[in-house]
């Protein structure tokens, strides 16, 4: 059976549709998870957050830009964890949220220092072993910030 031109916008439009709706469930779930983890965080703090790192030397400025910008990615006064997975909690690398790379783009330009080349970066989270937690995220810009200054 040959189908009209119709019929394949009525399709094209279903399926958009579809997609549309499947991920408006997906951040309405999402949503509801990040307010059930904000109440059980309830007295969690970015002091709290920044203690984790005090026997590292780590600025306390690198930390609250990462601590605000994640906070923006998710619900309002959000109580963000060192140990929080960066895909599961804040969407960073998955299809509906932020990539990979455009998180080290906005941070570098909040940060004020130069974005890596792939190169760099590569060898970066090779020394460090992987960047899937918020910890391991302010590890990668601590190293980039001390490469940065040594140039």
């Amino acid at each position: 059976m040959i189908s009209s031109g119709g019929d394949k916008v009525w399709h094209i439009i279903a399926s958009v549709s579809l997609v549309a709706a499947i991920c408006t469930c997906v951040a309405a779930i999402r949503s509801a998870r990040q307010v059930r983890l904000r109440s059980e965080r309830s007295g969690e703090s970015f002091e709290t957050f920044f203690e984790h790192f005090s026997g590292e030397q780590i600025s306390e400025h690198l930390c609250l830009v990462i601590y605000r910008y994640l906070q923006r990615l998710v619900i309002r006064d959000f109580p963000v964890r060192p140990t929080d997975d960066l895909t599961k909690v804040y969407g960073i690398g998955k299809y509906a949220g932020v990539g990979f790379l455009e998180a080290i783009d906005d941070l570098c330009d909040e940060l004020g220092i130069e974005v890596p080349s792939n190169e760099e970066l590569s060898s970066v989270v090779n020394e460090l072993g992987s960047v899937r937690k918020v910890e391991d995220l302010v590890r990668l810009f601590s190293h980039l910030q001390r490469r940065a200054s040594q140039m």
